[in-house]
């Protein structure tokens, strides 16, 4: 059974195509499909969801490799409404624009089993850094940027107060950069970065049963602090990650911090309203 891999540049030169047609490398449509949350089997154990998110499990039964199929056109409805794009269930330039763009790995939340998240338990959350920051940037100001994050999510008041410790095998957050092919979540092409929700009720994380979550930066992408050309500002995404880590999941707002694309050159260092009024709904309840 192939794995769901895929190359954003053969997505983004696929012709537009209409019901039933066949491509050989139409595959790499529904790997992504597959990959984000929007190809799953009906039934399917939510157990399996680590095991899709890493490439251990490929694409599911009863679906035509290679052919616009009907599984195939309903998974593109559900990723053209998460974007807010016009729902055919059919490949246009649109939403073969949108499929190639940069974004976090974390499965996106338009399919069921993809809405995962959970909260902590307690108003204290520690985090830690990692071993390896980026040779791209000085470590302390890659490590200011993404405190400051912490205090923008601590601002937001829920209760959640964020203290740095030096252990990261104690924390409950552990942030560092990793090479693309993280062995907990290989981020694949056009992935920036990935994170995972708390491994605590009312729902499971991806990743983790126990802390600390991860919060990991591809090192194969190009960093910077503040807006610069064809790089990623570390503040902006770590707010994103930190979201997930709080329990968050993707949003279809395109001003939403939590918004699953990603933008080379481009500020967003504080939650939207949208996203305090959500976070605000997890940490009351």
């Amino acid at each position: 059974m192939p794995q769901p891999t895929y190359n954003r540049r053969v997505i983004r030169r696929l012709p537009e195509m209409r019901a039933g047609a066949m491509r050989e490398d139409l595959v790499h449509v529904q790997a992504y499909l597959r990959r984000y949350g929007y190809l799953f089997k009906s039934g399917e154990p939510k157990e399996h969801l680590a095991a899709i998110a890493t490439g251990d499990i490929g694409l599911p039964h009863g679906l035509t490799i290679g052919r616009l199929d009907a599984p195939t056109r309903r998974g593109i409805q559900l990723f053209q409404r998460q974007f807010g794009l016009q729902r055919t269930g059919l490949l246009n330039k649109q939403t073969l624009r949108k499929m190639s763009m940069p974004r976090c790995s974390v499965m996106d939340a338009a399919a069921g089993p993809a809405a995962v998240q959970g909260k902590w338990p307690r108003s204290q959350v520690t985090f830690a850094f990692g071993s390896r920051m980026t040779p791209q940037l000085d470590p302390n100001h890659a490590r200011d940027s993404i405190r400051s994050a912490f205090r923008s999510w601590e601002a937001t008041g829920v209760g959640l107060h964020f203290s740095e410790i030096p252990s990261p095998q104690a924390a409950d957050i552990c942030v560092e950069w990793r090479d693309s092919n993280d062995p907990d979540h290989p981020m694949l092409g056009i992935e920036v970065a990935h994170a995972d929700y708390p491994p605590f009720p009312p729902r499971a994380a991806l990743i983790p049963s126990t802390p600390p979550v991860p919060l990991h930066f591809d090192d194969g992408e190009q960093w910077a602090i503040g807006a610069k050309p064809q790089r990623y500002d570390v503040e902006t995404v770590a707010l994103h990650e930190i979201g997930h880590c709080l329990g968050l999941v993707h949003e279809k707002n395109p001003v939403s911090v939590m918004y699953g694309t990603m933008y080379p050159n481009k500020l967003r260092r504080k939650p939207h309203p949208g996203d305090i009024v959500r976070i605000r709904a997890i940490y009351s309840a």
